[in-house]
């Protein structure tokens, strides 16, 4: 839910402004409203330099292990600041000369260790030198007869070699003259040895600077608490000449008692006013159960709601988590995830664990998905053995099953089946088309399986058509529910007569929804009821087509009905299919996982170290799909809930985070 706002307006004498942003900013309160002026602040830019340098230094300090020599103390935090960003640039200074040492030690490896100076001697005395690279195959023996050539290396088939020529001689060779460094490899080496040790020195002194991590986070909480003071001041407006500031900001309804006490103590002059709902300025607070609030963040990444609408993190909830475990779609997969959490929760910072609760929420609705797709680490539950023995007559029996009916499955008793469509093809062979849909779940449900743990849950298993035909049940019932909530919202926002034309397309759509239902179930026949459902469909077109707008004369509502008749069922439609993505990836997850299965099971035929082999295989392939697969089963039902949902809904979006100005606490 949305927590109510009230907003609140200051007039504040001009020399009275500061004390009382002040204390402001001590309550911790009021969101202020601000209006950004456009001109260039140089303290607020100085400001904001500190706290973004001092955050970047705070997030890489902390993926680094402390050292481990004594406890450094540091006095300053600013200057630590500064002498850890002189360290880090000279670290990438470093790492850069490094790579061309290295590309530079590269290329005169081949040629050896040799000092250019010699060559300069060389020169001096009428001798020039030329270094020259070709394929040892493609080397010309009557070069060594034109010129003074000295191989130096055969390397990798390249053959490196020198030509000494006299000035003004003419070199006619086809071979690539490569540009050197003017450098010894013993220089090179030498360089390279000393940036490693200032780079070890370097890394030695970030690894004592962990330590102070809490001063740097006390000089943020500062500098931030500044940087707010900073803003909030410039939020004011100079009236009457400049001697009179106003101000305003929103502060929640529940916390307003805080900011009363004070101004009941000081001669402020204020303004107290309900919030308009289309003020698009009114800050977010949400308030949830412990449930939804994990939830929270994954709202937000889309939109905070308006002011004036509906809170619908509490109502995706339980669908996102739904859609999470049925994409993934595995028992195993959805085990292990919650295990997992379940062991790292405590070892977890406080303001981590809310995330990894979520996890647990994700790995226990995977668990159940998994039970009804039948997917364990990518073995197939459904098929594990379907047989009909004594006890299980004696079930039938129990269940009400006729007697002529288990008279004529005694030639399937003792039979086994590996697969159901193969039992459900006996059944049919033997009982009739009539007889298997009449019992089918009772038959399926007691015939004995391999496992014999596997009996307590096997029947509530759905084959692939199930599960498709259950991804579009859960596609439409929360369509439907997003379509009640949009009902709910314009009701809210505008009153009952405005949501009339929601509610009639709802009714269209249980209605038929109920009667195809009910004359396929057989709980009436269709011919029989079809003045009901035309009766049921005549209303709701009258709420479609007379009160989509009551603001409208009549004429205009009929057209707008038959306009908004084509975007419904359309959109409809097209959200409906938009939810087979679910059945999709929960066959693709159990079809890797089989397959990864498949092959590792192959390596076990490999003498003395197939069973390795297998190991590793099957490890790394469920590792792989699992990632892949949680990745896909995290995203699509993202998808789902902020286009499919949110549009049914009717999520208008927009709302800005509610914060107060506070002053952080720099207690470390």
């Amino acid at each position: 839910m949305i927590i109510p706002m009230l907003k609140y307006s200051f007039l504040i004498y001009h020399r009275e402004y500061d004390e009382f942003l002040k204390k402001l900013q001590d309550l911790g309160v009021l969101h202020i409203h601000w209006r950004p002026t456009g001109e260039d602040n140089e303290t607020l830019r100085e400001l904001f330099r500190k706290m973004n340098q001092l955050d970047k230094i705070i997030r890489l300090l902390k993926k680094r292990q402390p050292g481990e020599s004594a406890p450094v103390s540091f006095e300053n935090a600013f200057a630590l600041a500064d002498e850890i960003a002189a360290l880090l640039e000279e670290r990438d200074t470093i790492r850069i000369r490094k790579q061309q040492i290295k590309k530079d030690t590269d290329s005169l490896e081949p040629w050896g260790d040799f000092d250019w100076k010699s060559l300069e001697r060389l020169a001096e005395a009428g001798i020039q030198t030329a270094f020259f690279i070709c394929p040892a195959r493609r080397f010309q023996p009557e070069w060594n007869e034109k010129y003074h050539i000295a191989e130096i290396s055969n390397v990798n088939g390249q053959l490196h070699f020198v030509v000494f020529y006299k000035p003004g001689e003419e070199i006619l060779i086809e071979a690539d003259r490569p540009r050197l460094p003017h450098r010894s490899l013993s220089e090179l080496r030498r360089e390279m040895e000393m940036l490693e040790q200032r780079e070890a020195e370097i890394e030695k002194r970030l690894d004592e600077a962990v330590q102070g991590i809490p001063l740097l986070e006390k000089a943020y909480r500062e500098i931030a608490s500044e940087y707010q003071y900073y803003m909030a001041r410039q939020a004011g407006t100079p009236q009457a000449s400049d001697k009179v500031v106003v101000l305003e900001g929103y502060v929640p309804a529940d916390r307003e008692s805080k900011l009363t006490e004070y101004l009941q103590s000081t001669p402020v002059f204020y303004f107290r006013e309900e919030v308009d709902p289309a003020d698009r300025n009114v800050p977010i607070l949400l308030r949830n159960n412990k449930f939804a609030r994990l939830f929270e963040p994954i709202g937000k990444l889309f939109s905070l709601p308006a002011y004036h609408e509906l809170d619908l993190t509490p109502f995706f909830a339980p669908f996102f988590m739904l859609f999470f475990g049925f994409c993934l779609g595995d028992a195993g997969y959805g085990l292990l995830i919650l295990i997992a959490a379940t062991l790292f929760k405590k070892r977890l910072k406080p303001e981590m664990r809310s995330l990894v609760t979520l996890a647990q929420f994700l790995g226990a609705a995977t668990v159940l998905m998994g039970i009804v797709t039948g997917t364990f680490f990518g073995l197939n539950l459904l098929d594990t053995g379907y047989t009909i023995t004594a006890h299980s007559l004696e079930v039938f029996r129990q269940q009400n099953i006729p007697a002529e009916i288990l008279e004529k499955m005694t030639s399937l008793v003792n039979q086994h089946f590996s697969a159901r469509d193969e039992y459900i093809a006996a059944l049919q062979n033997t009982l009739g088309p009539e007889a298997l849909d009449k019992y089918k779940g009772i038959l399926t449900r007691y015939a004995e399986s391999d496992y014999r743990f596997i009996n307590y849950f096997r029947f509530i298993m759905l084959d692939s058509m199930g599960i498709f035909t259950l991804s579009l049940i859960l596609g439409a019932i929360q369509i439907v529910f997003g379509m009640c909530l949009r009902a709910a919202n314009l009701i809210i926002q505008k009153g009952f007569k405005y949501a009339l034309s929601t509610f009639g397309w709802i009714w269209i759509i249980l209605s038929i929804a109920f009667f195809m239902l009910g004359s396929k179930a057989g709980w009436f026949s269709q011919e029989a009821v079809k003045p009901f459902m035309y009766a049921c469909l005549g209303a709701g077109a009258v709420l479609v087509f007379f009160f989509n707008n009551p603001d409208k004369n009549v004429f205009a509502r009929v057209g707008l009905g038959i306009w908004d008749s084509y975007g419904v069922v359309t959109g409809i439609f097209g959200d409906l299919l938009s939810y087979i993505r679910l059945f999709a990836l929960a066959m693709s997850s159990s079809i890797l996982g089989f397959v990864f299965n498949a092959i590792s099971l192959q390596l076990l035929n490999i003498p003395y170290i197939g069973w390795l082999f297998f190991i590793l295989l099957l490890a790394a392939g469920h590792t792989l799909n699992l990632l892949l697969s949680a990745l896909g089963s995290f995203v699509h039902p993202m998808r789902l809930t902020f286009v499919e949902f949110y549009k049914n809904a009717g999520f208008a979006g927009g709302g800005k985070e509610y914060k107060p100005f506070s002053k952080l606490s720099t207690n470390t």
